[in-house]
Order: structure tokens, then C-alpha cells, then sequence
């Protein structure tokens, strides 16, 4: 299944943590750099999935549909999206039929 570029409405915005070495030498900081913005489809879980995410207080999923571009390849598990003012944990990347790519997240209570 493809989208059309009318179902790619929603503006999200793709974001990687920096981190940079201290004097001792250890990783501190974290930093999240934005990696650009992106119009994306959004397909929410089925409404079982949102009923037991709900009583269990436990985290939201989404499906992000974006074009296939140079920088949606770059997105990697790890990174992190911002959609609607809340912050989302990608935990799966799929490229669909080379013009799209789907990224799977999640988002806490």
C-alpha cells in the first residue's frame, strides 16, 4: 500500500541526541539536533491496541508514512520524532517500494 500525497498531511519533525565527550572522557550531555521536517501519514493502532495501551498506562503506537528521501534514510532506530508537541521513540524503520518509508514509534502515557 502507497500514499497518496494528500494523505501525507501532518508535519513531523525528526530529531538524532549529540553527545559529546567531558574532560574525563565520558559521553555527557545529549543533545537532540534536528535532522529536518518531514509531511508524513499518520496511522494510529487499532482501537483494541489504544484500549489496552489505555488501561495499562502504558505507551501509544504510530506508523509515520514519509517520501523516501536522502534524509529519511539517514533516520535510524534511536532517533526520535516530534509530532503534535509530543516527542516519539522510533523502534522500527521500513522502506516501502523505494518512494516511501515507514517509521514505527512509540510514545510514554
Amino acid at each position: 500500500m502507497t500514499t497518496s500525497a494528500g494523505q501525507r498531511t501532518e508535519l513531523v519533525e525528526f530529531f538524532r541526541v549529540v553527545t559529546a565527550p567531558d574532560d574525563s572522557g565520558e559521553e555527557r550531555g545529549g543533545v537532540p539536533g534536528s535532522l529536518g521536517k518531514e509531511f508524513a501519514a499518520v496511522i494510529w493502532g487499532s482501537g483494541r491496541e489504544l484500549r489496552v495501551a489505555a488501561a495499562e498506562e502504558a505507551s501509544q503506537a504510530a506508523t509515520f508514512v514519509c517520501l523516501s528521501t536522502a534524509r529519511t534514510r539517514g533516520i535510524t532506530v534511536g532517533d526520535t520524532l516530534t509530532y503534535q508537541g509530543k516527542s516519539w521513540d522510533i523502534a522500527s524503520i521500513v522502506l516501502r517500494k523505494r518512494t516511501e518509508i515507514e517509521f514505527n514509534a512509540t510514545r510514554s502515557g
